[in-house]
């Protein structure tokens, strides 16, 4: 098993030693975090607007979609895969929502329940063609990226869709003692996901599965089962951030996913997670998304040039790969060494 796996992790009946476990490993993240802070605090300028009551729950808002599309997606890359899809995920689910909604009528309960059926099924579709058909889960998502980004333009016909129902805006906008109710809602998601991934057989089976596929399956895992589970719990957590989005908005776009499964794949590196899968952890891509936000919001207030944020998002996604490829790098010649 994978040594950043749940067996490695102390005991939660020993709290000093587990929090100085958990600030450990998580230096990388921690250290990246109290450097932006430490930026936004040395402008005056950045710090007014930034600490400004207004702005915080904006970023909270916006770490909820984050939260919620990197936790599905890092199952998926844990476990020796990738999904390209997710936000034209988000995207098909947001629209199916606010179609469903504002255009035919319905009920809001069945509006969010046939966007989350929308996301899920996306997962589905995914896991089904990668592992019962074999085809590489690059391939796969790309084609689905396209597919399902196009399914969200026809649904509106490719305009915007206005939805001006009572209660629609309230997962989207609503605050519980000054806290978004949207971030309640991600943390509902991804505190079952984290004891998911590490404290159950399932989440071993990631592990093990992305560590090494053939020796998983020689061990008795169903490898494919897995898989598919594992591309499932991505669509349903970017078709439930494609509702929270929705709902933010009172006119709704087919581009609305727009980017997410950049900003989530540069958050899920950031977190520590190897792209080779195996190895990483949801705390990290937790971090992961704060960076990304803190990251975004602070480049937003200083009205940088849009364009330029692609190039950052680039360059962070890059360094985080390198250092990943750094760390496998020595490990393999630790292990060979000791052999």
């Amino acid at each position: 098993m994978n040594q950043l796996s749940e067996k490695t992790d102390p005991d939660l009946r020993d709290p000093i030693r587990y929090i100085r476990f958990f600030l450990v490993r998580n230096f990388g993240s921690i250290l990246t975090i109290l450097a932006l802070l430490l930026i936004i605090f040395a402008s005056d300028s950045l710090r007014t607007v930034f600490f400004r009551p207004s702005n915080l729950v904006f970023v909270l808002r916006q770490l909820s979609i984050y939260l919620l599309v990197s936790c599905g997606l890092t199952f998926v890359i844990l476990s020796g895969g990738i999904d390209i899809s997710v936000g034209s995920t988000l995207s098909f689910a947001a629209m199916t929502a606010a179609v469903t909604v504002g255009t035919r009528g319905h009920p809001l309960g069945l509006g969010i329940l046939l966007g989350l059926t929308a996301g899920i099924a996306v997962g589905a579709l995914n896991g089904v063609l990668i592992s019962w058909m074999t085809i590489p889960p690059f391939i796969v998502t790309i084609a689905t990226f396209s597919i399902f980004r196009g399914a969200a333009f026809l649904l509106s016909n490719g305009a915007s869709v206005r939805v001006s129902v009572d209660g629609w805006d309230w997962l989207g906008k609503a605050t519980l003692f000054g806290i978004p109710v949207c971030f309640f809602a991600a943390l509902l998601i991804y505190v079952p996901a984290w004891i998911l991934l590490n404290k159950t057989t399932f989440g071993k089976h990631i592990y093990a599965i992305g560590e090494n596929p053939q020796a998983a399956d020689f061990s008795g895992i169903n490898v494919s089962k897995v898989r598919r589970i594992a591309y499932l719990l991505s669509g349903f957590s970017a078709g439930m951030a494609g509702v929270i989005a929705a709902s933010r908005l009172s006119s709704v776009v087919p581009t609305s996913g727009y980017d997410y499964e950049i900003d989530a794949l540069a958050a899920i590196v950031i977190g520590g997670t190897s792209i080779r899968g195996g190895s990483g952890r949801l705390s990290g891509t937790f971090f992961g998304c704060v960076i990304i936000t803190v990251l975004a919001s602070a480049l937003m207030i200083l009205t940088i040039n849009s364009y330029w944020r692609f190039v950052i998002k680039g360059v962070v996604i890059l360094v985080g790969v390198a250092i990943e490829f750094y760390r496998y790098r020595r490990k393999s010649g630790r292990a060979a060494a000791l052999n």
